[in-house]
Order: C-alpha cells, then sequence, then structure tokens
C-alpha cells in the first residue's frame, strides 16, 4: 500500500511541476497507452503511460473524468 501511495505522489509531484512550469490547460488520453498535455503554448506533450501505471490502470470512465485541480490535485 506505501509503495501504491508513493507512485501515486511521484506521478502528482511529476504533473504539478509540469503545470507550473509549461502551464497544462488540458489532459487527455490518445489511447491505453498515452497522455496528452495540452500546454499555454500551443504544443501537446505526448507521455508514455508505462512509468505511470497508476494512471494507466484508470477505466476509460476514470479517464474521462481525470484533470489536475488547483495545480495540486489529481482528480
Amino acid at each position: 500500500m506505501l509503495n501504491k501511495i508513493l507512485k501515486l505522489w511521484n506521478v502528482k509531484n511529476f504533473l504539478r511541476t509540469l503545470e507550473r512550469t509549461l502551464g497544462i490547460t488540458n489532459v487527455s488520453f490518445k489511447d491505453e497507452n498515452t497522455m496528452i498535455l495540452d500546454l499555454l503554448n500551443k504544443r501537446s506533450v505526448y507521455i508514455p503511460l508505462d512509468e505511470f501505471p497508476i494512471i494507466a490502470a484508470l477505466t476509460s470512465e476514470e479517464r474521462e473524468d481525470f484533470e489536475i485541480i488547483d495545480d495540486e490535485y489529481l482528480s
């Protein structure tokens, strides 16, 4: 359980850092293995979910509702 919490914390830290430095405006999923972060500068970052098994394990319904809230929280 502690390992799962630490992995989730790492995911939150990674996305929070990206949001603060790059300005994430949207989070979406290209397919089962790729998350897309749209940035303020009109670019998109494609992130393989191999490194983030917690996000990769989300159902399609959970992915539809996935977002970053207040630069700190994932939902």
